[in-house]
């Protein structure tokens, strides 16, 4: 299932901690280290809890990201938001072409899961909001598509 994110930012100090305001998740010790070992440049840090996993929703390195960690500390998937022109050509080519639409109207997220790298694209056209899922090669499917409002 194609994960959709929302980002939400709290303010960190760069050491990966359970944000004080607006969240009461208890992020254990190993998640901590696993966290600060892979992303040590990490600022904004913010956590929740979603089912099994733990999410860190932060800035590295001039990029928004999620990333979802089990309990015991290991990345079960990476998302992040990238520009049009970091994009596989074919997927952006494959979304412009089915939809009619330009780049500067398409929103993107890249979303590493195991051995898996897919993009999420979402956008509106004919008052309704889409987020269309489509591999590196443009094999597009609908995820969600609903009227704006």
């Amino acid at each position: 299932m194609a994960l959709v994110v929302t980002l939400a930012l709290g303010i960190s100090s760069g050491y990966a901690k359970p944000d004080p305001v607006g969240t009461d998740v208890k992020v254990s010790k190993t998640v901590l280290e696993s966290f600060n070992k892979e992303f040590p440049h990490a600022e904004y840090v913010r956590w929740e809890k979603n089912g099994d996993y733990f999410v860190a929703r932060f800035n590295n390195e001039m990029q928004r990201l999620s990333v979802y960690f089990d309990e015991n500390g290991k990345v079960y998937s990476t998302t992040r938001f990238i520009k049009a022109d970091a994009v596989p050509l074919n997927a952006m080519k494959a979304i412009q072409e089915k939809y009619d639409l330009q780049e500067n109207e398409i929103a993107a997220m890249e979303v590493s899961k195991e051995t898996r790298t897919y993009y999420l694209f979402s956008f509106t056209k004919d008052k309704k909001y889409h987020i269309v899922e489509s591999d590196a090669s443009g094999n597009l499917k609908l995820i969600k598509k609903q009227k704006e409002g």
